[in-house]
């Protein structure tokens, strides 16, 4: 089989071979016509370079057409020589690619299982590698986790009380530091110390802390008892304060008894005294009354004749503010009408000194490009364009 194989590629590189050489041959054909058309543009140069030719005669043309035919004629054949070289270079190339690409298949194919059996064992160590890796850090957080648990104690108990404050010393006392630790030994055992001092003083201050507040307690009991013999002594000066209120309201009934049939007589006198009152006010508004309505009668005379005076007066009042409304109308329709014409002839002179900047500026850029009036004026507006543009962008 390896024979056979051995044997074709001999065989296609014997072609292949074969065939470069007609291309190398058909490619230095080409170079060969290149160097004779390049040692004949001398000689075309001389004859033919800025040589103006008589066309409008009939030997002029002949010749001019036969100078063209004498510079064609290489040309073409420059082109064909080109054209033909051309594709046995493609072939060439297509030939080099594709024995590049056989060559390569051939070599990765022998590179593949090494490079597999080489890229597994690396990562077989990684793997091996990674799982230490991931042991020690393991490893190493369970020993801080321990030693977390130590310093976390004082921590831990606060707000405890003082008895199990107390325990916690004795369970962390009993913690034995050793080589289970490791390399974390030395830490532990500082821990151990710190975590246990902390928890002394600790169940030293909850201990007083406990023991003040018995004393308030002890205090508070002493300060209720004082309260509820204040609360007694005041019960019973309230029951004196009731009964002396009784007392007082007995005697102030019967005060009012006594008052009330007073007031009682009192209102009789009044209402008798009333009764007579009444009667001669009752008098007394009737002449009232009289006198009012006669009183009326001579105002309201009073008032038609002050009411009729008054529209007179208002008449000739109106009249008269109607005659000075139409002097006063007349006289700002004529201010306004002047100031119209003041303000057009203001927006006049505006335009017309914009209309004169305008043609100066259409002037200048027309001088400056040297170009029609018409063509500046288009300038300017796509440039005006542009800018609006540019601002509302």
């Amino acid at each position: 089989m390896t024979d056979t194989t051995n044997t074709a590629e001999s065989a296609v590189s014997a072609q292949e071979q074969t065939a470069a050489q007609t291309s190398l041959a058909l490619i230095n054909n080409t170079l060969t016509e290149f160097e004779k058309v390049q040692a004949g543009l001398a000689d075309l140069n001389q004859k033919y370079n800025n040589v103006v030719f008589d066309v409008r005669t009939t030997k002029g043309m002949d010749e001019a057409k036969a100078a063209r035919l004498a510079i064609r004629e290489p040309r073409y054949a420059v082109k064909n020589a080109l054209d033909a070289a051309k594709k046995p270079l493609n072939e060439i190339k297509k030939n080099i690619t594709e024995r590049a690409e056989y060559i390569t298949a051939q070599l990765v194919a022998l590179e593949d299982p090494i490079d597999k059996q080489i890229k597994a064992e690396e990562d077989r160590k990684e793997a091996e590698k990674q799982a230490k890796v991931a042991a020690e850090q393991a490893r190493a957080a369970a020993l801080r986790e321990r030693l977390e648990a130590i310093a976390s104690m004082p921590v831990n108990c606060a707000g405890k009380s003082s008895a199990d404050i107390a325990l916690s010393i004795i369970e962390l006392d009993a913690v034995a530091i050793d080589e289970s630790f490791a390399e974390f030994r030395p830490h532990a055992e500082d821990a151990k110390s710190t975590a246990l001092a902390k928890l002394r003083e600790l169940h030293d201050a909850k201990l007083a802390q406990e023991a003040e507040a018995e004393r308030l307690a002890a205090e508070r009991a002493e300060l209720d008892r004082i309260r509820a013999e204040q609360a007694a002594q005041a019960a019973e000066l309230e029951r004196q304060r009731q009964e002396q209120e009784a007392a007082a309201a007995r005697a102030a009934a019967e005060a009012a008894v006594a008052a009330q049939r007073a007031i009682d007589e009192a209102n009789a006198k009044a209402r008798r005294e009333a009764a007579e009152r009444e009667a001669f006010m009752k008098q007394q508004q009737d002449a009232f009354e009289a006198e009012k309505r006669e009183a009326e009668a001579k105002l309201k005379a009073e008032q038609d004749k002050l009411t009729a005076e008054r529209a007179e007066i208002a008449r000739a009042a109106a009249e008269q503010a109607a005659k000075q409304a139409a002097e006063q109308a007349a006289r700002e329709l004529a201010e306004r009408n002047a100031e119209l014409a003041r303000q057009e002839a203001a927006r006049k002179a505006r335009e017309d000194a914009e209309l004169a900047h305008a043609a100066g500026v259409v002037a200048a850029v027309a001088e400056a490009f040297d170009v029609t009036a018409d063509v500046a004026e288009e300038y300017i507006l796509r440039a005006a364009e542009t800018l609006n543009a540019k601002v509302a962008a």
